[in-house]
């Protein structure tokens, strides 16, 4: 038990090093920016950060905010020990929570998760509890990823290159494939209601 918590330490510790390069995005949240939305066309994203971290006011549980490889925002919640959805995995989530509802369906379910500082599901030092992550993406067909319509690929997208044709504006390209931007501001108010949601089945 000692030997993991040190692990969990050292892994948190690292999180805890990137540096936030912005202001809060809300009173309470850290985020940080990798320059991620840097590397597309002007859009909703600009001024986003890339990751943010915070505690549900409502609720108290763990959230995160995560821009996923393809430019698409993940959210996710965590859950103690004694919770019903705790160790579980998404699919036995939504069996014993059938009216669990969130964007696209939960599509994580995992204890810390590091891979490296910019993707690490992992929750403040200051708080040993072995958490469990429950989380939701926001690539899904009725979702805007900047990988699928933008020319210049943007880092570990291995999708087809474009499925926009040469000179559409974004706008035009928006509406053909009738997609919706999903924001900062839509995953933090999804998190708050998964949050919710967890809170009342626990």
């Amino acid at each position: 038990m000692a030997f993991e918590r040190e692990i969990r330490e050292e892994r948190l510790a690292r999180v805890r090093a990137a540096k936030p390069v912005r202001d809060e995005p809300w009173p309470g949240a850290t985020s940080w920016s990798y320059g991620e939305s840097e590397k597309w066309e002007s859009g909703p994203w600009d001024g986003e950060p890339d990751k943010v971290l915070w505690r549900d006011e409502a609720t108290g549980l763990h959230c995160i905010a995560r821009r996923g490889g393809i430019g698409a925002w993940c959210g996710y919640v965590a859950v103690e020990p004694g919770h019903p959805a705790h160790g579980l995995s998404s699919d036995q989530v939504h069996e014993r929570l059938p009216d669990l509802s969130v964007h696209g369906g939960l599509t994580f379910a995992e204890g810390c998760h590091d891979t490296g500082e910019q993707d690490a599901i992992c929750h403040p030092a200051d708080d040993d509890k072995p958490v469990w992550w429950l989380g939701f993406d926001c690539a899904h067909s009725e979702d805007f990823v900047m990988c699928f319509v933008f020319e210049r690929m943007i880092k570990d997208c291995s999708v087809a290159r474009c499925l926009r044709p040469v000179g559409m504006s974004i706008d035009e390209a928006k509406r053909q494939a009738e997609t919706t931007y999903r924001t900062i501001e839509y995953i933090k108010a999804e998190c708050a209601s998964l949050a919710r949601q967890l809170k009342a089945a626990s």
